[in-house]
């Protein structure tokens, strides 16, 4: 079976974590986290030694590749260039550096399909809202990330959406809204209740997550695929009809 390729992008404002979820999506479960080849040099009196540091291997079976890095300012992520992982590990750093944006690529199987998952992680601040449409455009489904400890941040859903289906010019599209840092109980400003309702108003899907505890970050990535594949599946009749439309057309001959 073909591999099918997902382009997925994590959306939302300032400080919600969506760097944290998706450095712990993409983190976990390595196979190769990175390819890169560290080169350390030695001098000893006159005698250079050259000493290679292998790719990062873990034993479990997702193909992890970090594809670029765009931005000046990067993700809160700790690096992992020759650090060798022997057990299902996953870090979490509390220190706030914003993204501008960062591209990653996993493999993964998900209800027992085959997929390639191509995630861009993009920058919350407001500054860099002039880049949002252009990655919009690219992106076959959306993660819509807020902070339940952070109601500011939950507001600006509706907005994300509504940019979302005017750059696609669209009524609906796959998305998926989250929750972040449901471990903060004793901070939430956003309750149960409250983003259900507003799930059932946007007609988007809710799930809520913690990066840092690293609760529901991988059935997020997996239900937002789950939702564009039905998405897919029920645009291909208008596809395949608007297809057939074309290929009837006669030549007028002049």
């Amino acid at each position: 079976m073909q591999m099918q390729t997902y382009k997925l992008v994590v959306v939302g404002g300032g400080g919600v974590g969506k760097s944290a979820i998706t450095i712990q999506f993409i983190q976990f479960r390595a196979e190769i986290i990175t390819t890169t080849i560290i080169i350390i040099i030695i001098i000893i009196g006159s005698i250079i030694i050259a000493v290679a540091t292998p790719p990062c291997v873990s034993p479990f079976g997702d193909q992890v590749v970090r594809a670029q890095n765009q931005g000046v300012a990067l993700d809160a992520a700790p690096s992992f260039l020759g650090m060798p992982i022997d057990s299902p590990r996953s870090y979490f750093v509390t220190d706030y550096d914003p993204t501008i944006e960062d591209s990653y690529t996993k493999q993964c199987n998900i209800d027992d399909v085959p997929a390639k998952l191509d995630i861009l992680d993009t920058a919350g601040q407001e500054e860099f809202s002039a880049m949002r449409e252009q990655y919009m455009r690219s992106g076959e489904g959306f993660l819509l990330v807020f902070a339940l400890n952070d109601h500011s941040s939950f507001d600006e859903i509706p907005k994300f959406q509504r940019q979302i289906l005017r750059v696609k010019d669209r009524d609906e599209f796959p998305m998926l809204m989250v929750g972040n840092k449901c471990d903060l109980k004793h901070q939430q400003q956003v309750s149960l209740e409250e983003a259900q309702n507003t799930s059932r108003n946007l007609m988007i899907p809710y799930i809520e997550c913690s990066a840092k505890l690293r609760v529901n970050v991988d059935q997020a990535f997996h239900e937002l695929v789950r939702i564009v594949r039905k998405f897919q599946i029920a645009e291909r009749p208008f596809i395949e009809q608007d297809y057939k439309k074309k290929g009837k057309r006669k030549c007028c001959l002049m």
